[in-house]
């Protein structure tokens, strides 16, 4: 058997690899190169997940309201408890909902980068 390869019609060129020693160099790129590639890979689809889904930046602002929604209108006059009363709903609601938010986010981001992980290995 020849060391030339079958062309095709619309191939002017083919270049085969028919050297001996291919099988080994392919198994020890394998296991050196292709491993380091592929915790390349798998660092950059967590790095991607944590920048994604913000879990540090969610956990130190866990307690922030919801889009910085909040009452902070002073009232003009005597002091009126029924006012009071509204802007600290307003506010306790805001940030219940915003811990909320956040809290999906971090369970969202812990789910995949535990999955990206789990497909890795």
């Amino acid at each position: 058997m020849s060391n030339r390869c079958v062309l095709s019609h619309t191939l002017e060129a083919l270049t085969c690899y028919t050297h001996p020693m291919l099988p080994l160099y392919y198994i020890r790129w394998h296991y050196t190169q292709g491993v380091l590639d592929l915790l390349n890979i798998v660092g950059n689809f967590l790095w991607f997940f944590n920048e994604l889904f913000s879990i540090r930046m969610s956990v130190r602002t866990f307690f922030v309201p919801f889009h910085r929604l909040s009452d902070d209108a002073r009232p003009h006059g005597a002091l009126d408890i029924g006012n009071l009363l509204e802007r600290f709903l307003v506010n306790v609601l805001m940030r219940l909902v915003g811990a909320l938010l956040h809290l999906t986010l971090i369970v969202l981001g812990i789910i995949f980068l535990a999955a990206t992980a789990l497909a890795s290995a």
